[in-house]
């Protein structure tokens, strides 16, 4: 077997492999050489990476807005919240 071959034109020789295998197979090969190939997918990697860091960083921080409010008695829309005495919210 020659070492040169990539995974796509192995399942091209094998008869007992279905055509979608083939195809994911050849897909992934061409998905592989194209990373290894461009510094793109390198900044494009770095770049979901830091997104997803920003977004885990807000979702975690404690919104300042809301917690104001919910100290003078009130929520987010304004309404008195239950059990709540009338007089002491601000108006």
């Amino acid at each position: 077997m020659n070492e040169n071959k990539s995974a796509c034109a192995v399942f091209a020789e094998s008869e007992t492999v279905s055509q979608w295998k083939h195809s994911f197979i050849c897909a992934n090969d061409d998905l592989h050489h194209a990373l290894l190939n461009s510094p793109l997918a390198v900044f494009i990697y770095v770049f979901g990476v830091l997104l997803v860091m920003f977004l885990v960083q807000r979702a975690t921080r404690p919104n300042r807005k809301t917690a104001s409010q919910n100290t003078t008695g009130q929520n987010t829309t304004g309404q008195k919240i239950p059990g709540q005495n009338p007089s002491n919210l601000k108006k």
